[in-house]
């Protein structure tokens, strides 16, 4: 699941991602978000991963799937950063390897495992 709200004054779209997340989940995300009347393409993004989350396998035929919705995103949305902030062990160890797995990409995401730096990143 995922749940977001855009904050206009910050210009940053913050992201909660909990229990588990699809393809199909993050794409839906997606055009949620490009659809919301406060969107900005220059706008950051901070994505939380709630320590619970559950990524499920990704099947090797879906990897470039994900690499071509991300890739398309990032592309609508150039010179943005995208921060990831896990702070559980094994789930930020999870979510590094998801983000490795899908590498190359052209988002400029980066993994924190505390949101104040995250936000630090991003205003910087």
């Amino acid at each position: 699941m995922i749940a977001y709200k855009i904050d206009k004054s910050q210009e940053i779209i913050f992201a909660t991602i909990s229990e588990s997340i699809s393809l199909e989940e993050i794409m839906t995300h997606i055009s949620n978000i490009i659809n919301d009347t406060d969107f900005s393409s220059g706008f950051h993004s901070l994505i939380t991963v709630d320590n619970n989350l559950v990524i499920p396998h990704i099947k090797p035929e879906r990897i470039q799937i994900i690499q071509d919705v991300i890739n398309g995103y990032a592309k609508m949305r150039p010179g943005t950063k995208w921060a990831v902030a896990v702070s559980a062990g094994t789930t930020h160890a999870i979510v590094e390897t998801a983000l490795d797995l899908i590498q190359p990409i052209s988002a400029n995401i980066r993994l924190f495992r505390d949101t104040n730096d995250a936000i630090a990143w991003l205003k910087n």
